[in-house]
């Protein structure tokens, strides 16, 4: 029995004997009787047999047709097939049934040869429909196998993604899906492969897919967690890739310390991983390299350098902008950016984490404990000692300490290609001095590119003998400094030696800089030009990259020591730095929005040093001309605690001043970040300041405008919509007469704020419409996105939902586009809104706790009460009483400590609608109908409201609009607080 008998049943049903295909089965009976003792590699009785199969039959018959088909089967396979006159079985030693090697290929581990034998349902396609009990095995057969499939392509997908090998991970999570295509877990998983390897069209195909098939198998809609996956990936999509400091030449050497990084960052035990080092020994490069290699961070991987920050504000903040996330509404930063990589899957690497070590250790220790999913690397001249740090500790690079072998050590190859780069070559003779110098240096890569820029100039043999003694010279004068600082030390100090002395002085001016400068930065304020500073770039002092010039830490330190006059340099620094801010300031505001908003961001460092100068030597002529365009960057961005803190300290400055004008000026725009941070009474109190200044000044200018605009905001925000709709006035009549477009556009969309909230809707249109006309000629396309949105909520009124809905997602995308987080959940809310109005409840309720988890994030209490008020509304419509009773509760107790009582009073007339019963709701509902503060639409569903109550006499109505009188707000929602409590057990029965 040479032959090999081969069974295949995982997708169609294949038979071959020595290699060729079995034909001439007399039925299909014969291939299915084959098939089954095959698969059950047991003795079989011919009763059995001939019972399964002829079940229906007398026995004699049965037996009969039985025997046929043996006979038949014998011819095919011969003595594969063991068979007397009682019993029937297989001869398993040459049969292969790929069944059966599939089963136990999975019971060994070997996943992929498992993997490959399934090759569809088993015995797909092949039925007996006359026969049942074979059916019902083959049923039974089919089910146990696809379960096993579904854990090897489970078990595969799994692995080969934590191994980052995504492409075959994407293969193994498709076939699962063949199986069990209403999966959902498995459409996510897919979603977030394709994700992985960038294939976001795929990864939101794939979603339409998963929505498709849950629809058609179940009537279900994707999960809360699923959309919330979709939201994500789109939020990846937009975002631009991140960005990583550019070096003019490939890395030389460290290959096991990228391999050791790399297998540390896909332990999932180690989630802070520090390369720590002196300076100049390559930490950053190492990080920088090492960071691009990674690919299993679906949110990427993030460099971030520290070298310029002093204050935990400033770390925040600068992660913010690596992260492009726009911080917004009053919630401190520091919890907007945990908030936002709690769910987050990434890398951050901290570049030089010394400089802000005193107040980041804490930060960082709160970071890692509430981020689950992220992973930080941090570049440090010392260890930070914390429980969850692995560290790889660098040194310099291996050096030769003879002749031999010297070629494979990594410093003489990382001198060596420097050299190349310049077009040196050294010959034989002058490698000893070469190997000298590798071995002064300690292999420090900082000290080899510097020397080997010191080559272009001079002898191999000179400089090693030169090096040699400045090191003998310092470990004289310097006994305390290690031997490898000391020889950091003596590169610096024979290259410095070797620089003029007008050299010297123009090098140390650059040392004023924070961060990275441009050639321009350099000529007006060290009086630097590209010719001088392509001579340093040559000598390795300063890098290029993307023209831009940076020194690194270590010469900086050396070179600073040595810069004169400070004071008036430090001045012409911070002359430069706040002309620039007052230079690009307009385009904030203009179609140049983003070019200006890149150049605020790529020089935030110097802007920073720029201030605290000023504010140090009380400059307030530097102070004046950062105002407008200060605030205007740190509104945009969401920077608003430091906003507050730098204008409380430019209000310090000035206190003492008599100009009037910088005065008002500055309170102004406190006052503004006070109102977005919810310093009500402070915010008033400075705007009514201001106002006051410029009234006794008789000012008509652009700030006369800006102050009458922003109390507007805060009378509008408290309710007072007619001081608030007159001050809107004279702010677009003044700003009508001096022709400034941006506070025109402002003044009219604040008027149609007000128009709208109090019912008057053709004109909100024309408000907003005459506004979209300004923002549009600016090319302000922040702006339009917001007038688009405030437009869209008229038109639901005037138009229809779909109209409405229609303009609602063209602002959405444009604030997506931006990846303005606010603005986002503003139109959400919006479309959410719509969803609820045409009785779509479980679309609005996704789309509104979208929303709602984004203000959370952000810390926009002001979006947290209205949407948890419509939450609590759309619950009771969804029968879901005991998360109506929580939306409703959390957004009264917000919209009370906020003070916004139309917002409140709206949530007590939802309230009052679903848990209040007669004859106690008519008090509520006269109260609301009384309330000058509340919003008229809220007014108008009280009023129908009562129409559909049951008529109370003349002396109950009296009696109720008598208790409604002395009703206070805060007392309202005590009482419907309570309410709540008392119908509990009735809500939740229901």
């Amino acid at each position: 029995m040479a032959a090999k008998l081969h069974i295949s049943l995982l997708g169609q049903v294949k038979m071959s004997l020595d290699g060729k295909a079995l034909n001439g089965f007399v039925s299909s009976k014969a291939q299915a009787l084959l098939c089954y003792v095959a698969v059950n590699q047991q003795v079989h009785s011919r009763d059995e047999l001939a019972g399964l199969f002829w079940e229906d039959s007398a026995e004699t018959d049965a037996k009969a047709n039985l025997r046929v088909h043996l006979s038949n089967l014998r011819k095919l396979v011969g003595d594969h097939l063991l068979i007397d006159r009682q019993t029937v079985a297989v001869a398993p030693d040459a049969l292969f049934l790929d069944s059966q090697v599939f089963e136990n290929q999975f019971k060994a581990g070997d996943l992929k040869t498992a993997a490959e034998l399934y090759q569809g349902d088993f015995m797909k396609g092949f039925f007996l429909p006359e026969v049942p009990l074979f059916e019902e095995w083959q049923v039974t057969e089919r089910e146990r196998l696809a379960r096993l499939a579904l854990n090897v392509f489970q078990m595969l997908s799994e692995r080969l993604s934590k191994a980052q090998n995504y492409s075959e991970a994407i293969q193994y999570a498709s076939r699962l899906l063949t199986i069990e295509p209403w999966r959902e877990a498995s459409h996510r998983q897919l979603m977030l492969l394709y994700a992985r390897v960038g294939q976001f069209a795929s990864a939101l195909k794939q979603y339409e897919l998963c929505k498709e098939v849950l629809q058609t198998e179940l009537g279900v809609d994707p999960t809360l967690e699923t959309t919330q996956l979709l939201n994500r990936i789109k939020e990846v999509r937009s975002k631009p890739k991140p960005s990583f400091p550019l070096y003019p030449t490939r890395l030389v050497g460290r290959e096991m310390e990228l391999q050791r990084i790399t297998e540390l960052l896909q332990d999932p035990n180690c989630r802070l991983l520090s390369l720590v080092g002196m300076g100049g020994v390559g930490k950053t490069r190492l990080a920088v390299e090492a960071g691009q290699m990674q690919k299993s961070f679906l949110e990427g991987v993030h460099f971030i350098s520290l070298v310029s920050l002093t204050t935990r504000d400033e770390l925040v903040l600068a992660i913010a902008n690596s992260l492009s996330f726009n911080l917004s509404g009053r919630l401190d930063p520091n919890e907007q950016i945990l908030r936002y990589l709690r769910q987050k899957e990434l890398l951050l690497i901290l570049d030089n984490f010394e400089h802000i070590k005193e107040v980041g250790l804490p930060w960082l220790i709160d970071l890692l404990e509430q981020t689950p999913d992220l992973k930080v690397m941090v570049t440090s001249r010392e260890r930070l000692n914390l429980q969850a740090e692995w560290l790889i500790p660098l040194e310099g690079l291996p050096y030769p300490e003879g002749f031999e072998l010297a070629e494979s050590y990594e410093a003489l190859s990382l001198l060596e290609h420097h050299l190349k780069r310049l077009g040196k070559e050294l010959d034989q003779k002058q490698r000893s001095f070469e190997l000298k110098i590798c071995q002064l240096l300690e292999g420090l890569p900082l000290g080899l590119e510097l020397a080997a820029a010191l080559l272009d100039q001079l002898p191999v043999q000179t400089l090693a003998e030169e090096l040699e003694k400045t090191s003998e010279i310092l470990a004289t004068s310097m006994p305390d400094v290690s031997e490898r600082h000391r020889s950091a030390r003596a590169i610096f100090d024979y290259s410095w030696r070797l620089l003029s002395q007008k050299e010297q002085d123009k090098f140390a001016t650059l040392t004023v800089f924070s961060g990275s400068f441009s050639p321009e930065a350099a000529w007006h304020i060290a009086g630097l030009s590209q010719t001088e500073l392509d001579l340093f770039v040559r000598k390795s002092l300063l890098q290029a990259s993307q023209q831009r010039f940076a020194i690194h830490s270590l010469i900086k330190d050396f070179a600073f020591d040595h810069l004169k006059h400070k004071a008036a340099i430090q001045n012409n620094h911070a002359a430069y730095y706040t002309s620039l801010v007052e230079q690009q300031g307009p385009g904030l505001s203009s179609a140049a929005q983003a070019q200006s908003l890149e150049a605020f961001d790529r020089e935030l460092d110097n802007i920073r040093a720029a201030l605290r100068f000023s504010l140090e030597q009380r400059e307030t002529s530097h102070i004046e001309k950062s105002l407008s365009g200060l605030a205007l960057y740190y509104e945009i961005k969401g920077f608003l605690q430091e906003g507050y803190r730098l204008f409380a300290q430019f209000q310090d400055v000035v206190a003492t001043t008599e100009n009037t004008d910088l005065v008002a000026r500055i309170e102004a725009r406190k006052s503004n970040f006070a109102f977005r941070l919810g310093k009500l009474e402070e915010a008033e109190q400075l705007i009514r300041q201001s106002l006051k200044r410029a009234e006794e000044n008789q000012q008509r200018d652009a700030e006369a405008i800006f102050y009458r605009t922003s109390l507007a905001n805060i009378l509008r925000y408290q309710g007072n919509f007619s001081q608030a709709s007159e001050l809107y006035d004279q702010a677009r009549d003044l700003s009508k007469a001096l022709n400034e477009q941006t506070h025109l556009a402002n003044s009219l969309n604040g008027l149609g704020n007000v128009a709208r909230e109090q019912g008057r809707y053709e004109e909100a249109r024309g408000y907003y419409e005459e506004a979209l006309e300004q923002v549009r000629a600016l090319g302000n396309r922040h702006n339009e996105a917001r007038f688009l949105g405030n437009l869209a909520n008229v038109l639901d009124e005037l138009e229809g939902y779909e109209v409405a809905e229609q303009v609602h997602k063209k602002a959405l995308g444009m604030f997506r586009d931006f990846n303005d987080l606010a603005g986002i959940a503003i139109e959400l809310t919006n479309l959410g809104w719509l969803a609820d109005i045409q009785k779509k409840y479980d679309e609005a309720e996704t789309i509104l706790l979208e929303s709602l988890g984004i203000y959370q994030n952000l810390g926009n209490d002001l979006g947290v009460a209205r949407d948890a008020i419509s939450l609590g509304s759309i619950a009771c419509q969804l029968n879901k009483w005991h998360e109506a009773k929580t939306y409703f509760r959390l957004g009264l107790e917000t919209a009370l400590n906020l003070k916004t009582i139309p917002i409140a009073i709206h949530g007590i007339f939802q309230v009052v609608k679903w848990f209040v019963k007669a004859p106690e709701v008519f008090d509520y509902l006269f109260y609301i109908a009384e309330q000058p503060n509340s919003y008229e639409e809220t007014q108008k569903l009280a009023e129908a409201y009562v129409a559909e109550l049951p008529i109370l006499s003349q002396e109950q109505e009296a009696e109720a609009k008598t208790r409604a009188e002395k009703l206070e707000l805060e007392q309202i929602v005590m009482r419907l607080f309570t309410l709540f409590d008392e119908y509990q057990f009735e809500f939740e029965a229901a």
